[in-house]
């Protein structure tokens, strides 16, 4: 993610920069940042997400990037989320999910007769 200063006085962690300064922040960065996502920032877990990006981090419509924001959105953000929608209902129709008897969230997942 890129951004320039509009004026002389504009501000980023800290120190004066002049205008037009050009400022380039890796998405990677924002992702591993420990202040807005908590000292697990740096390790996977999917777990994290469970009640939404929302309560995940501190400032959701900052912290979490995936595509870009506003103006400068990747022009390729609905095509990947078609083609992330096509695998999930193409992955649900070749298998078939029960529940585990144990039960809670375990699920059995065997392949469905072709």
């Amino acid at each position: 993610m890129s951004r320039s200063t509009r004026d002389a006085s504009g501000k980023a962690a800290g120190p004066q920069l002049p205008k037009g300064t050009y400022l380039f922040v890796p998405v990677s960065t924002i992702h591993h940042n420990v202040t807005a996502w908590g000292p697990t920032a740096r390790l996977f877990d999917p777990s994290r997400f469970q009640d939404g990006v929302a309560a995940a981090c501190k400032h959701p419509q900052a912290s979490f990037v995936l595509f870009g924001l506003s103006a400068r959105t990747c022009l390729g953000q609905n095509l990947a989320l078609v083609e992330v929608k096509t695998l999930v209902a193409v992955v649900l129709a070749r298998f078939e999910f029960t529940l585990s008897p144990e039960f809670g969230l375990r699920l059995r997942i065997s392949r469905s007769p072709s």
